[in-house]
Parts: structure tokens; sequence; C-alpha cells
């Protein structure tokens, strides 16, 4: 049984129960927005603690592929993601909300395969974790909301942030 990305939580259970593995599980690193094999071509095998048999076969990564990555990271952040403003940057992260919101029964039967949790747990696990990507995405677009900086002076300048928060002696005799 194939339930797919976007099978219901009972199909899902019922494909990892009777194969003890999902079907389609990513296999390779996510590296500069597409699936690669390792530069080794090593890969390595998880295992449900529950039953002691791998549920996936993963790519092995090792410290060319971490360099490969962090070179990546490096490339976009001075590309457009490190030239995007704070509105965009949290349209992508209410979009990375969105989708582990829209793949989250998935994620939850692949986090009980992962590390034996029960499946009301992961699912708590996986709905914190979107609740995060929201939470960091709306701290964006307020200024200064919380202990989190706006990014405002990193746009405007610094001349326009000292605008924004003004700094007032107080004296109080008491």
């Amino acid at each position: 049984m194939n339930a797919g990305m976007t099978g219901s939580m009972e199909e899902l259970v019922r494909e990892a129960l009777a194969t003890g593995r999902l079907s389609d599980l990513p296999s390779r690193h996510f590296i500069k927005g597409r699936f690669v094999p390792s530069r080794s071509a090593a890969t390595m095998e998880t295992c449900d603690p529950g039953s002691g048999r791998p549920f996936a076969t993963f790519a092995a990564g090792d410290a060319g592929d971490v360099d490969q990555a962090v070179q990546a990271a490096k490339e976009a952040l001075r590309g457009n993601w490190g030239h995007a403003g704070p509105a965009e940057r949290g349209r992508v992260l209410y979009r990375a909300a969105e989708l582990i919101h829209n793949a989250a029964g998935r994620l939850a039967v692949v986090e009980c395969l992962d590390s034996g949790k029960p499946l009301s747990e992961a699912c708590g696990d996986v709905a914190g974790t979107a609740r995060t990507f929201e939470y960091f995405a709306g701290g964006i677009e307020v200024p200064f909301g919380g202990n989190k900086q706006s990014g405002f002076g990193r746009e405007k300048g610094m001349e326009a942030l000292r605008s924004y928060c003004k700094i007032e002696s107080v004296v109080a005799r008491i």
C-alpha cells in the first residue's frame, strides 16, 4: 500500500505496521535546492527501535558533503535569501510551516519509526515544529517584538533605527 505524501494517518500507520517502512522517503541529501547522493555514494540505515529492523536507507554524509552544504548556504546568504527583506523571509517561513502542517501525519509516523516514541507525542513534536516556524515568521513582522530584532536597522540604516528608538532621561526624587 502506498499512502503517498498526503495519505491519511491511518493509511500511513497501516503501511508502517505492514511493511516496517514508509514508501517514498527521501534517501539523498538536500543541498542547493535538490536531492543529491553523498559524494562517496555511501549509504546507511536507520532502525525502528521498537522492532530493531531498518525502516529506511539514506545517504551517509562525510566532511565533503558537509562542505558542499555549507558552501550552498553561504551562496544563498550572498544571494536571494541574504538580500530578502523581513516580509519576504516571513513568507518563506510561513510556507515552511504550511508544508509541515500538510505533511504532519507522515512526519509523525516517520518520527515514531525513527525514535520509537508514541504517535501522540510525535504528532505534538511535528505541530510544535510548525508553530516554531510560524512564531519566527510572525516575529519578523513586529518591530522589536519580544527579544527578536525586526531587521529595521539593517534595512533602513542606523539613523532610522535611532529615530525609532528615542532615549530620554527621567529624574525622580525618592
